[in-house]
């Protein structure tokens, strides 16, 4: 989805800046379905109270997956509204947006979470049931277990049914063993058709296989502890295989005597697109979103790693400053999209000097910084050398209407001389401005004009 990606990194672009809430509004009232579907996310993500109206405005948009974030995310903002917004959307809402909002009561107060919660226990659909059942237990009201016994005793889905028994199991009250037997004892296909339809899966190790290898020895652990009783019932997260696909899945076992055996009974939920979100906003955090580099913040996270690897190392480092000439006569004779251009080749040429462990980031409008690695003192003058190189190449073989011109100032780092991180930047930012201020004494005409 190329336009949420779009609506996504314009969005982070301004992260800290004032007009981010309002640049958010407008991407809230875009003609793009997919560009609201973003904002409300971001909105929701960074709590911005100031777009809370426009959020709640669209859980009535023509767009159903617009209407499902709407819902996802209106129950992080503080507004006595929310209840009735909720409330409507679950008595009128198509399936799918119910169980969207089903999932999110989870994430509201109590007081006003449990109404809510029984209008979805009663609901059509086994998956807003499922969500109805897993808030209830969340919000643990003080008739919980005699709740969880009346559902079981009327519910005829499987899914559902596995879900309460493993509440029920959670509750830790010794009557409780009552209700498992009921289930055991007169419908035990019940718990044959959940392994099938849940796992898909018909033995133990097929289990294991199913999920990947990192993970494996996690979930036996928490497998045996469930036996042994070490512990009475488990939440955790799982990589696990989908065809040629990664998906994750959040696992809910419980330790039960079945047939007068110990048994582990689970249920899994699909969290694969909460990881994907969450991965990619991390990325995007770190990301800047018009040349595919670190931004300053991932720049400065991964460079204290790089420079604490040097020390153990006992080798050097070297930083450099660059600054792409004549940005302002680009953008004010071609445009800011040729500007655009020319920090995506400054970008390109980098990439390509550098090794892929190099840290290379864009720290500014047209500032860049690399952090890489060096064997040897002389190696400096090496990477100079085929940086220039590299700039002069692209200026003789592409045709644009502009040259390129890099002003670069380099330090390199002594670990038996340290410096911080901060007076490494500051020092050859200065260098640098000191070789564009001779460059600017020495040249007539930027490099932009013919």
């Amino acid at each position: 989805m190329p336009y949420v990606r779009q609506a996504i990194i314009s969005a982070l672009n301004s992260i800290g800046h004032p007009s981010m809430p309002e640049r958010i509004k407008k991407l809230l009232k875009s003609e793009n379905p997919y560009e609201r579907e973003s904002a409300v996310k971001i909105a929701g993500y960074f709590g911005y109270e100031e777009c809370k109206e426009e959020i709640f405005n669209l859980v009535n948009d023509k767009d159903e997956e617009v209407r499902k974030v709407a819902y996802e995310n209106i129950v992080f903002f503080e507004d006595e509204k929310i209840f009735e917004i909720l409330k409507e959307g679950l008595e009128k809402e198509k399936r799918k947006v119910r169980e969207v909002i089903a999932r999110s009561l989870i994430y509201l107060g109590k007081d006003k979470a449990l109404p809510l919660v029984e209008i979805a226990l009663r609901d059509s659909s086994p998956w807003v049931r499922y969500y109805g059942v897993k808030s209830l237990v969340h919000h643990n009201p003080p008739d919980l277990l005699s709740i969880l016994q009346d559902l079981l005793s009327k519910e005829d889905t499987t899914l559902v049914k596995i879900i309460i028994i493993e509440s029920i199991g959670k509750t830790g009250n010794v009557k409780a063993i009552d209700s498992l037997k009921m289930l055991m004892n007169t419908n035990d296909k019940d718990l044959l058709l959940a392994e099938q339809s849940l796992v898909g899966l018909k033995t133990f190790n097929d289990f294991l296989n199913y999920i990947y290898e990192e993970d494996r020895e996690r979930f036996k652990q928490r497998y045996h502890k469930l036996l042994d009783k070490t512990f009475e019932y488990i939440i955790d997260e799982f990589k696990i295989k989908k065809g040629k696909d990664i998906a994750y899945i959040e696992m809910s076992m419980v330790g039960i005597m079945y047939k007068g055996k110990p048994a582990i009974l689970g249920t899994t939920l699909d969290i694969t697109y909460r990881k994907k979100m969450e991965e990619e906003l991390k990325i995007l955090s770190i990301t800047d979103p018009l040349t595919g580099l670190y931004n300053r913040r991932g720049f400065i996270t991964l460079a204290d790693h790089t420079l604490n690897l040097v020390k153990r190392l006992n080798k050097k480092a070297i930083i450099l400053f660059i600054d792409l000439d004549y940005m302002k006569w680009i953008n004010d004779n071609l445009g800011h999209n040729v500007g655009d251009q020319a920090l995506i080749d400054v970008a390109n040429i980098l990439t390509s000097t550098f090794r892929q462990n190099d840290l290379i980031a864009r720290i500014g409008g047209d500032e860049f910084v690399v952090l890489g690695i060096i064997g040897e003192e002389n190696h400096k003058e090496k990477i100079i050398e085929r940086l220039t190189e590299k700039v002069k190449e692209f200026n003789t073989k592409e045709k644009r209407p502009y040259k390129l011109s890099l002003s670069v100032g380099y330090v390199v780092y002594d670990p038996e001389n340290p410096k911080t991180l901060e007076e490494l930047l500051q020092l050859a930012d200065q260098l640098m401005y000191e070789e564009k201020r001779l460059k600017k004494q020495n040249s007539q005409y930027p490099f932009g004009r013919r």
